[in-house]
């Protein structure tokens, strides 16, 4: 798998995983409560967000190219 393909997965992952951890046992009302969680979920989904925006722009050839990534196509 290509270095940068790697790298933007990383990009996703990490923040998904943060967002686990920080909402963990919390109810629903208890985010809503607690403003400075709401911000690090928010920043977590702009990372996330950025990520897939990049990954969007990674050359397909590598892509296809790569054992992990079968790109379907319709006939």
């Amino acid at each position: 798998m290509p270095h940068r393909v790697r790298k933007l997965l990383l990009d996703i992952s990490l923040p998904c995983k943060e967002i686990q951890d920080f909402t963990d046992g919390k109810s629903l009302e208890e985010f809503q409560e607690d403003h400075l969680l709401q911000l690090a979920v928010e920043q977590a989904f702009e990372i996330i967000g950025e990520a897939l925006f990049r990954f969007e722009k990674v050359d397909a050839d590598n892509l296809a190219d790569s054992k992990m990534f079968k790109i379907k196509t319709t006939t």
